[in-house]
């Protein structure tokens, strides 16, 4: 499905569409719809470790949510080798409003979410 981004990537600031693709459960990938390039390897969170965090009210009006339950988020996961090596970065979930089929990015708090890095090894999650 493509989405709309109402509020850039951080480093991406030009791309204004991308295409998310479900691999699993746990897995996914986002590409630039207009071009080959950025292309991300998401994941679910949850998949992972217990994560909760609030949504900033000016999120909420951008990306048009009316219901909770049309909102996904997912974490830019770097794919390391092996797999145990990878890296997530909790601190700056994407959030996508499935119904309207919009999303942004966000960047935590780490005053108030200092459990959430930027760059946390998949084998601290993993058995």
């Amino acid at each position: 499905m493509t989405y709309e981004v109402v509020s850039p990537i951080y480093g991406f600031e030009k791309v204004k569409n991308f295409e998310l693709k479900e691999i699993d459960d746990t897995f996914f990938t986002l590409a630039n719809a207009d071009d080959t390039k950025p292309t991300f390897t998401l994941v679910n969170p949850f998949a992972f470790r217990e994560y909760e965090f609030d949504i900033p009210d000016s999120t909420v009006k951008e990306l048009e949510i009316e219901d909770a339950k049309d909102i996904s988020v997912l974490n830019i996961m770097v794919v390391g080798s092996p797999i145990e090596e990878s890296r997530i970065n909790f601190a700056a979930p994407l959030i996508f409003n499935t119904k309207k089929k919009k999303l942004t990015q966000i960047i935590l708090n780490e005053m108030k979410y200092s459990d959430y890095g930027l760059s946390e090894k998949i084998s601290d999650y993993i058995q």
